[in-house]
């Protein structure tokens, strides 16, 4: 389906859409997702999904309907990603938006740690055995296998 100028159709994945459901998707059409990002014409992705030409045309008709993709405009009638990036840089921030907290104590007593709490026996023997892999076989305690 051609857009206007007869350029061929672009699809983009709508994230907001698609995130809470992507793992549930078949793997293929997962694949098929993961080539729609706005700048591969129909053709393209046709060929690049590895999918049979009727279960290709099957599945994006679908992804369509679900509302998971959409025609984007061709790379021409589209700002430059550069020019969006450039843009959004130097917006202004929206009165509305409380300032950043500052604090006054110096940066050592912002990162000093706290002190942990007691563990329990249980704890203390659950973290010592989920470690021990991690020791070298010198600094491993000699216990008896459970």
């Amino acid at each position: 389906m051609p857009s206007r100028a007869g350029l061929p159709t672009r699809y983009a994945i709508r994230i907001d859409r698609v995130a809470p459901r992507f793992h549930h998707l078949p793997f293929e059409v997962q694949g098929l997702l993961r080539l729609c990002d706005g700048t591969r014409p129909r053709t393209s992705l046709r060929r690049d999904s590895g999918l049979p030409p009727r279960t290709f045309e099957r599945v994006l008709e679908r992804l369509e309907r679900l509302g998971y993709v959409a025609p984007v405009a061709p790379p021409d009638e589209r700002q430059d990603g550069r020019t969006r990036v450039l843009d959004w840089a130097t917006a202004l921030m929206p009165p509305s938006l409380p300032a950043a907290p500052t604090s006054t104590a110096p940066l050592e007593v912002l990162f000093e740690q706290q002190p942990l709490g007691e563990f329990s026996l249980d704890e203390e023997a659950f973290f010592s055995r989920s470690i021990d892999h991690l020791l070298e076989p010198e600094e491993r305690p000699n216990r008896r296998p459970s």
